[in-house]
């Protein structure tokens, strides 16, 4: 997930608080606040492209294949 450029909290309800409710129960992991999207530095991503996502608080990364 990509920032967001309006993402304001809705009373206590942050854009956090959605992911975990979509994402929890089906045990899929999720990163957000990302350099993607339509802020600027954006990185592309390819629709239909298979990704490997390394994150860790040392280093991120993402490894794109197209095949």
């Amino acid at each position: 997930m990509g920032r967001l450029s309006g993402d304001k909290p809705s009373k206590d309800y942050e854009l956090i608080d959605v992911l975990k409710d979509i994402f929890s129960e089906s045990h899929i992991p999720f990163v957000y606040d990302v350099d993607i999207s339509h802020l600027p530095p954006q990185n592309t991503l390819v629709n239909g492209a298979i990704a490997q996502v390394h994150y860790s608080n040392e280093e991120d990364k993402i490894d794109i294949l197209f095949k």
